[in-house]
């Protein structure tokens, strides 16, 4: 439970300012509050944005992540591993066997299925977070 906690606080904690970096980016290059665009030109570069910016975040954060995500998927997974160089008392000692073992890239086996499995998740969850966010702006503007 611990190192789950470990790896997931981090990973929220990062995710949504490196988001909000690339979404103010990236809303300024693609002009998005200009109003010369129409409703759906708006939506489609809005699209853009947020699908673009999560993508990005989930890169960042989950390598920023991946370390503590490999010791905890090896820790909850070693009663059917046989193999004790992947087996650890802590995150510490997890560090150091790997980096012994494997190497400083040891410790990012498996990032880019992991990353393609969080970024689809991020892609759909903020996509439709900023849908009804700009819906909701839309809404009070009208009134």
């Amino acid at each position: 439970m611990k190192i789950s906690l470990i790896r997931d606080v981090p990973f929220s904690g990062t995710f949504y300012p490196i988001y909000s970096f690339f979404r103010r980016k990236m809303q300024t290059a693609l002009d998005i509050d200009n109003e010369k665009y129409s409703d759906a030109e708006r939506m489609k570069r809005l699209l853009i944005v947020s699908t673009v910016s999560s993508f990005s975040a989930n890169v960042v954060s989950c390598t920023l992540t991946h370390p503590l995500d490999l010791i905890r998927t090896r820790e909850i997974c070693k009663f059917y591993n046989h193999d004790t160089s992947q087996h650890y008392s802590g995150i510490i000692q997890g560090f150091q066997k790997i980096m012994s073992t494997e190497g400083f890239f040891g410790l990012f086996n498996g990032l880019v299925p992991r990353i393609l499995r969080k970024g689809l998740g991020s892609i759909i969850a903020w996509t439709f977070y900023e849908y009804l966010i700009d819906k909701k702006d839309a809404i009070i503007k009208i009134d």
